[in-house]
């Protein structure tokens, strides 16, 4: 079942400006509407200013790093239980 945090980046390709500011305004309804909500990082999986989501519909966990120029913004499912990578410093 995908779940609405799937879905955030429909169409988009975040790279752009325009379009980061789209999936911004859709990520902060999600949570608003509650139907995802910010939750604590348990680990780093990018870096530290990283930010996780939880899809209220299925569990799915979703990390959001904003964009940081010259650094693209990320926008990933990870595996919560998979075995945690090494960060980059």
């Amino acid at each position: 079942m995908t779940g609405v945090l799937a879905s955030v980046t429909d169409g988009l390709t975040i790279s752009k400006h325009s379009d980061w500011q789209i999936f911004v305004r859709r990520l902060e309804e999600l949570v608003r509407s509650g139907r995802a909500r910010k939750v604590p990082p348990v680990r780093r999986v990018f870096s530290k200013g990283e930010e996780w989501y939880l899809d209220s519909e299925n569990g799915d966990i979703y990390v959001y790093v904003s964009p940081d120029s010259p650094i693209l913004p990320i926008w990933e499912k990870i595996d919560f239980f998979a075995a945690a990578p090494n960060p980059p410093c």
